[in-house]
């Protein structure tokens, strides 16, 4: 480990170690295309900022072979998403602001709040276990809930499914207006036999599948006509 990992990387630097942490599912490795794409920076600026980090010991990287956290790497992703998701909760339940508006929002805000603000904000919320998206918020000490997830596209034609989760990527397929709405109760769907839709059980609208997220979990309860499903992406 370098001793410069003492030290907290720049905003930029928190914004790589997230992406890093983000594309490689919090363990696995991110290639410099896709932090490029993530990041909408040219690779070469990716490189070099690799370089750097690994330098500051927060990623392991080779050249063409992508790169992964350190363990102080992924520490520090933790924190930043964890600020960011508290940050996201606390908008949307407390400042009116959307659901689409909150990440936006949150990107701008996670680096420059510190650690006692943070944990102030968590004693503030009650300590919630998911953000308005319906993703995970991981604990002070780094610990994350763990899910048994399925892509939302394998949902059978007429299985009931429960979406407590939504990628912030992109806006939500169905009309959703005010700062009231939040994925951490979960919506019940249900989707139809058209590959390209789901549907909701209560309502007539169809909204387009691809702009959901893509995973889900499995719920013990039951409904109507079988199982049902939780998913979130």
């Amino acid at each position: 480990m370098s001793d410069l990992a003492t030290t907290p990387p720049s905003s930029s630097m928190g914004d790589y170690v997230k992406a890093i942490w983000e594309l490689g599912g919090g363990t696995g490795t991110a290639s410099t295309k896709e932090i490029s794409g993530r990041l909408s920076v040219a690779p070469a600026s990716v490189t070099n900022m690799l370089g750097r980090l690994r330098e500051k010991g927060y990623v392991d990287y080779e050249r063409y072979r992508g790169a992964s956290l350190t363990e102080e790497g992924r520490a520090e992703a933790l924190r930043l998403v964890r600020r960011h998701r508290l940050i996201e909760t606390f908008l949307l339940e407390h400042l009116g602001y959307s659901w689409q508006d909150v990440h936006e929002e949150a990107e701008r805000m996670e680096h420059v709040v510190s650690d006692d603000f943070t944990e102030r904000l968590a004693d503030f919320l009650g300590h919630p276990g998911r953000d308005p998206h319906g993703a995970p918020i991981p604990t002070a000490d780094g610990a994350m809930a763990s899910e048994d997830s399925f892509p939302l596209g394998e949902a059978a034609g007429g299985e009931k499914v429960r979406i407590v989760r939504v990628n912030h990527e992109g806006a939500p397929c169905c009309p959703i207006s005010g700062s009231a709405v939040s994925y951490r109760g979960g919506l019940s769907w249900s989707r139809r036999c058209a590959p390209s839709t789901a549907s909701s059980q209560s309502r007539t609208k169809t909204a387009s599948r691809t702009r959901w997220g893509s995973a889900g979990r499995y719920d013990p309860r039951s409904g109507p006509g079988g199982g049902w499903r939780d998913g979130f992406g």
